[in-house]
């Protein structure tokens, strides 16, 4: 594998990875209110590219291919959790509204650590045509016969660049002098944040019945 073509896997990748979407999302609206929940939904949603990198390299793509209903099976499902996380987002929203930030219980709003890391989790496990997308990436690098350890090799990089990338995004937004900005918008963020979650459940409904 050539380091040009490593580099350019990598490129790819943390183009995906600040691109916006669900999972980029879900850690800003974590990182505007509480650092431990965001760095815990950074957490969930590396396991879950975790998860989605090893069947890529074991061959998933061929699988969901192969057996388009299973595709679609598990993007129905994304969708649900998708329109639950907006539900859920549109009523912390309305709980806050016209309530002054000091009196503000950001516990009872974000739930446990353990919470925020399914969140994260689930959130990232809602679109499985991320497989497709690694598989694009990363096939070009893993023709027949590569060695068993370069696809060990390739696949912890992405995971590690995942991590570094939203992991960044945590710090910097949840520093102190970002989150007193951004505290007293929060019921904006929620607010706006649900009709995202909306938004992108609509587009992977679309996409699912386009074919």
């Amino acid at each position: 594998m050539s380091i040009e073509l490593l580099g350019t896997i990598l490129v790819l990748n943390a183009l995906g990875v600040f691109t916006p979407g669900p999972d980029l999302l879900l850690v800003l609206r974590m990182s505007a209110k509480s650092r431990p929940h965001a760095l815990a939904a950074v957490a969930g949603i590396v396991t879950g590219a975790t998860f989605w990198i090893a069947l890529t390299i074991a061959g998933a793509a061929i699988l969901l291919t192969r057996h388009p209903g299973l595709l679609t099976l598990i993007q129905l499902a994304g969708a649900a959790y998708l329109l639950y996380m907006a539900f859920g987002l549109a009523r912390v929203a309305k709980q806050q509204w016209n309530q002054p930030v000091q009196d503000i219980d950001m516990a009872e709003i974000l739930g446990t650590l353990s919470v925020s890391y399914r969140q994260g989790l689930m959130t990232n496990l809602s679109n499985p045509k991320i497989v497709l997308y690694l598989t694009a990436i990363i096939a070009p690098a893993l023709p027949a016969g590569t060695p068993w350890y370069w696809s060990v090799i390739l696949g912890a990089l992405l995971v590690v660049e995942a991590a570094l990338g939203f992991g960044f995004v945590a710090f910097v937004v949840s520093t102190a002098r970002v989150r007193r900005k951004l505290l007293g918008a929060g019921p904006i963020i929620d607010a706006i944040s649900a009709t995202l979650f909306v938004i992108f459940a609509t587009v992977l409904l679309a996409r699912t019945f386009s074919g």
